[in-house]
């Protein structure tokens, strides 16, 4: 048995297009505390500067999202996107944080992450790869969650559209092993419903 089989693997994002890459809108030095026990936080998350100006991952703040994608770090006896992940290993005021890199998404903007959840009910096609309604949102619990249609009740927050995709991950990707992911484009940053 392969000892790095056994390895957590973490979530992956993978950059298509980026407004905030290529005008430098990105938070490098704000904390994001432990919210429970979590001892990392991977790539993917949607998260938001609260009052502080610290990160959160808050369905409560909603007016610019940002994308959290630390570049992986390739170093050491185990290389590969799936086995990198920021640990929440520092101290500030008590608690335990870490200072991941967060993106400003922008309307266009585009990446490809397996960080999702499908909404009850809904999954992509497999023949296509298409969702029903093609559209992902950020849900009550910060996540990205892949739905078949528009919110048309009460939303607020980002809107993508997504469709399958893959990613390739490390060396187990030259044996034709990949991850099933969404490929996301942000149709609106802050969408408001029913409000």
């Amino acid at each position: 048995m392969n000892f790095i089989n056994q390895l957590v693997k973490h979530k992956i994002v993978e950059i298509n297009k980026s407004v905030g890459l290529l005008n430098g809108h990105m938070v490098a030095q704000a904390p994001y505390r432990q919210v429970s026990t979590e001892t990392y936080l991977d790539n993917g998350w949607i998260m938001f500067l609260d009052d502080n100006a610290e990160l959160v991952i808050d369905a409560g703040h909603k007016a610019q999202p940002f994308l959290h994608y630390t570049e992986e770090l390739m170093t050491g006896p185990v290389i590969g996107a799936e086995y990198f992940t920021v640990d929440i290993d520092q101290t500030l005021d008590g608690d335990l944080v870490c200072y991941p890199r967060a993106i400003a998404l922008y309307e266009g903007d585009e990446f490809t992450t397996n960080n999702f959840v499908f909404a009850s009910g809904v999954a992509f096609n497999a023949a296509s790869g298409e969702v029903e309604g093609k559209f992902a949102i950020v849900n009550g619990d910060g996540v990205i969650e892949v739905v078949a249609a528009v919110p048309v009740t009460t939303y607020e927050g980002p809107l993508f559209k997504a469709r399958k995709e893959v990613l390739p991950v490390g060396a187990a990707y030259t044996q034709g092993t990949a991850v099933t992911a969404a490929n996301l484009v942000v149709l609106n940053k802050h969408l408001v419903v029913g409000a």
